[in-house]
């Protein structure tokens, strides 16, 4: 979903004023005065949106149907990331602000944590956590050494 509207909606092509991309919008361009490729940028970016989404699934891991998971991937990779880019990157409001983000370190983490709490406030703790009467049950814990 990042490559059908994510990428374009974190960096917004003001001449086409359209979210949505054109089938030329990462092929064989180079932006104005840019010291690198658009490519190059949308292969870095797409390692940080996946860094996100990899936050939000160690945190449901056993908590979330598999379905539910995917659609859930698709909103996060697809709007609710390239958004929170676009406010410091694309030069949003974050942006005109003075906020610097070097690597991520606010926008992915934050991005991922953000929706990796949201995710298990709303799903609630892993089956076999507790007993009937409210009692902790031990996870049982395996190693090989």
């Amino acid at each position: 979903m990042y490559l059908v509207v994510g990428y374009n909606i974190m960096y917004v092509d003001n001449a086409s004023g359209s979210w949505l991309p054109s089938f030329g919008s990462l092929i064989g361009t180079q932006g104005e005065g840019a010291d690198h490729s658009l490519e190059s940028d949308f292969f870095f970016q797409v390692v940080f949106v996946a860094t996100a989404m990899s936050v939000v699934s160690g945190a449901v891991a056993e908590r979330m149907k598999l379905w539910a998971f995917l659609i859930f991937t698709v909103v996060l990779t697809g709007f609710i990331y390239p958004m929170e880019g676009y406010w410091t990157w694309g030069g949003g409001f974050l942006s005109e602000a003075g906020f610097s983000d070097f690597a991520g370190s606010g926008i992915v983490h934050m991005a991922g944590a953000a929706a990796a709490l949201s995710g298990v406030i709303l799903l609630g703790a892993r089956k076999g956590k507790y007993g009937k009467n409210g009692s902790v049950n031990p996870i049982q814990v395996r190693t090989c050494l």
